[in-house]
C-alpha cells in the first residue's frame, strides 16, 4: 500500500489491510471466479465485478480506458493521465500511485472503491477488460462518462498477451498449469480455444471482447481507437482523444504529451514508481517492444492462417478490420 494513498484515506484500517493483503493473496490460491457463465482470474474476483455493475456509482466525467488485454491498454491510459493531469504535481503524483487494484474497475476487493471514491482527483480515470456486456452502460452514460475502446491486430495483440501471461505470479497453481501454457504452440492452441480466464465465457477470447463494444462504436460518449494507427500518427490520435474528452488540444500540449507518453517514456515512469504492484508489471514486462509485424517472429504459416479463420468467422458482419504490418 503507497503511504501517499494510505494518508490521503481516513478510514476503516480494515479496507485498507485487505487491500495490501490482496496480491500476495491471489498469488498463492489462483482461485478463477464465475459471474454470468463469464470465467475470472485472481485478479478480477466476481464478487468486485458484481459490485461494479449493480452498485457502484462513477462519477460525471469520469473516463475509462476499455480494452482486451495487451491491445494498448496503458498506452492510452497514459495518453490520457497526461492531458487530465500534466502539469498538475499533485494530481498527476497522486495518478502516479493509482496503480492495482485501484486503477481496474474490476481487480481487487469491493473495499477498493471506498477507497478510490474519496481520492481527490478532479476527473478520475479508470481501465476495464471487460466486456460491454458486464459494464452497465445506461448507468454509465447517465453520468456523463467517456469511454475509450482500443483495437490491435490480433496477431500482435497474442504474441504480447503470451509474454505477459508468463510472468503471472499463480501460473504454476493446478488450476492455470494447463489453460496457461509455457510453450507457445501450446500456448496459442489454449488461447484461441477460449481456456484462458479473461474475463469472457468458457471458448471465447479477443474477438468475442469486441463483438460486445461494436454495437455502441458510434455512440457519442464511446470512441473507437486502434493501436497501429496511434503509432501511425501519435500527434493526430492524441489531439483527438484530448478533444473527445474536453482537454486542451493546442499544438504545444499534444507536442508535450507525445514526448511522455512513448512507451519508452511510460516504461520509465513505471519503473520509477515506489509501489509494489509497479514492481510487479515491470517485471511482468506490461511495456515489451511495442513493435507492429513482431508476431512474424512467433507465428508460424499455420498460426497465422488459423488466426485469420477465426477473426474472419467470427467478425463476419461487421467492418473492423486490422493493421497487420
Amino acid at each position: 500500500m503507497d503511504q501517499f494513498i494510505a494518508n490521503v484515506y481516513e478510514g476503516n484500517e480494515d479496507d485498507l489491510k485487505k487491500i495490501e493483503m490482496f496480491l500476495p493473496k491471489m498469488s498463492t490460491t489462483g482461485d478463477i471466479t464465475t459471474w454470468k457463465d463469464h470465467i475470472f482470474g485472481p485478479i478480477f474476483p466476481s464478487t468486485t465485478i458484481q459490485y461494479c455493475y449493480e452498485s457502484w456509482q462513477p462519477k460525471d466525467g469520469d473516463i475509462v480506458i476499455a480494452s482486451y488485454p495487451k491491445t494498448g491498454t496503458h498506452w492510452v491510459y497514459g495518453i490520457v493521465r497526461y492531458l487530465l493531469y500534466g502539469d498538475d504535481k499533485y494530481q498527476k503524483h497522486l495518478s502516479d500511485e493509482m496503480t492495482m487494484p485501484f486503477l481496474y474497475l474490476e481487480c481487487g476487493p469491493v473495499s477498493v472503491f471506498k477507497i478510490v471514491d474519496k481520492l481527490p482527483f478532479r476527473r478520475r480515470v479508470f481501465i476495464t477488460h471487460l466486456p460491454a456486456t458486464l459494464i452497465n452502460l445506461e448507468k454509465w452514460k447517465s453520468r456523463n462518462v467517456k469511454i475509450i475502446y482500443i483495437m490491435r491486430n490480433p496477431k500482435d495483440q497474442a504474441v504480447s498477451w503470451y509474454h505477459f501471461s508468463q510472468g503471472f505470479p499463480y501460473l504454476k497453481l493446478p488450476s492455470f498449469d494447463k489453460r496457461v501454457p509455457s510453450d507457445w504452440n501450446k500456448w496459442f492452441e489454449s488461447y484461441t480455444a477460449g481456456a484462458l480466464p479473461d474475463n469472457l465465457k468458457e471458448g471465447q477470447f479477443y474477438p468475442d471482447n469486441i463483438l460486445t463494444w461494436i454495437p455502441h462504436r458510434n455512440e457519442a460518449d464511446i470512441m473507437f481507437v486502434t493501436y497501429e494507427k496511434i503509432k501511425q500518427n501519435p500527434s493526430s490520435a492524441v489531439k483527438k482523444i484530448a478533444r473527445f474528452i474536453g482537454c486542451d488540444s493546442s499544438d504545444h500540449t499534444i507536442t508535450r504529451v507525445v514526448k511522455n507518453s512513448t512507451l519508452h517514456s511510460l516504461r520509465r515512469s513505471l519503473e520509477a514508481s515506489s509501489t509494489a504492484e509497479s514492481a510487479l508489471l515491470t517485471k511482468m514486462k506490461m511495456y515489451r517492444k511495442g513493435q507492429v509485424g513482431d508476431w512474424k517472429n512467433f507465428f508460424t504459416v499455420a498460426q497465422s492462417e488459423k488466426m485469420d479463420k477465426i477473426m474472419s468467422e467470427k467478425l463476419a458482419g461487421t467492418d473492423v478490420t486490422f493493421i497487420f504490418e
